[in-house]
């Protein structure tokens, strides 16, 4: 057990049980406070060592040792600490920066619930309140992020248009779940009336959204999400690919872990669990494909390509 940990959860059981009048359950206060009852009799047994050094080593924390024998706590003379415990500005900071971005992708209750505690926080916090926060920019447009919080709340279905990959917009219909945030992005989980399954969108790829008057129906849970998936996969390898500045669009839409520009050219590296679909992605890039690492992730694509020439008789370089 940390040291930290006991001392803040110490200074928390003492208003805890003045609140109580002095006494609580040893078993039940301890599932209260998450720790074992063999762990917080040793807490409390350390109280007895506390007190007001104003007042001298005769106001210690009078503890009933005998009572904890029989699964008590008593404690008295431990007015001087009977104050909860205040938020430092740093935890006050946090919780305002968490809530702020919660009251961005919340609706209805939730919402309101966010609203109220980060009055009470700002009101306490004073200027050290004043923190801009704003969702990224792969949040999508604010009005889709509320039209669907509020069809998560309503369990209601929605209609949008989805652009997928940069390729081409189509049409869902689907019963919204789950707004979730990772890594860089902002994602939708709802179940597709068209795939009859659970799918996940991309907010900043989703367009206007229209909630429409029926119901969801009970679906259960989505399945886990996490986007990073690709680096769970066997064989999943790192490519480089350095492409023209043209197509920098592709560092939107592909997995890539980092990219680097320059003058003449963009590197994006991407881990890649498919060679089926990076060699259709690296022909689909043509001429904007300037460089390849490792060399051998572009050999199936310059194979496919060469056999599509021969195929139509022009010459193979």
């Amino acid at each position: 057990m940390k040291s930290d940990s006991q001392v803040r959860r110490l200074l928390a059981l003492i208003p805890y049980l003045a609140s109580h009048g002095g006494w609580a359950d040893l078993a039940e206060t301890a599932r209260i406070f998450g720790v074992g009852a063999a762990q917080l009799r040793k807490d409390v047994e350390i109280l007895q060592f506390v007190g007001d050094q104003d007042r001298g080593p005769e106001n210690l924390i009078d503890i009933d040792i005998e009572g904890l024998d029989e699964g008590d706590i008593f404690l008295s003379n431990a007015d001087f600490l009977t104050r909860p415990l205040r938020f430092t500005k740093d935890e006050a900071l946090s919780l305002i920066v968490g809530l702020q971005a919660v009251a961005e992708l919340a609706a209805g209750d939730e919402l309101a619930a966010a609203r109220s505690a980060l009055e009470k926080l700002r009101a306490a916090a004073g200027e050290a309140a004043n923190v801009p926060v704003a969702v990224v920019e792969s949040a999508g447009d604010p009005q889709v992020r509320e039209a669907l919080a509020k069809a998560i709340n309503d369990k209601r279905v929605v209609a949008f248009d989805y652009d997928v990959q940069g390729e081409k917009t189509v049409q869902v219909q689907a019963e919204p779940k789950l707004v979730t945030t990772a890594a860089r992005y902002v994602y939708l989980q709802a179940w597709s009336r068209q795939r009859e399954g659970w799918r996940t969108y991309r907010l900043d790829r989703i367009g206007s959204v229209t909630i429409l008057d029926e119901p969801a129906q009970a679906r259960g849970e989505p399945p886990p999400f996490d986007p990073d998936w690709v680096a769970s996969r066997p064989g999943a390898q790192l490519v480089t690919l350095a492409i023209a500045p043209k197509a920098a669009w592709l560092a939107d839409y592909w997995p890539v872990r980092e990219v680097r520009k320059s003058a003449d050219a963009v590197e994006v590296d991407l881990l890649v669990a498919d060679q089926h679909w990076l060699t259709a992605q690296l022909l689909r890039l043509g001429p904007d494909l300037l460089d390849v690492q490792p060399a051998a992730a572009l050999e199936p694509a310059a194979a496919e390509a060469r056999d599509a020439l021969a195929r139509y008789g022009a010459p193979v370089k």
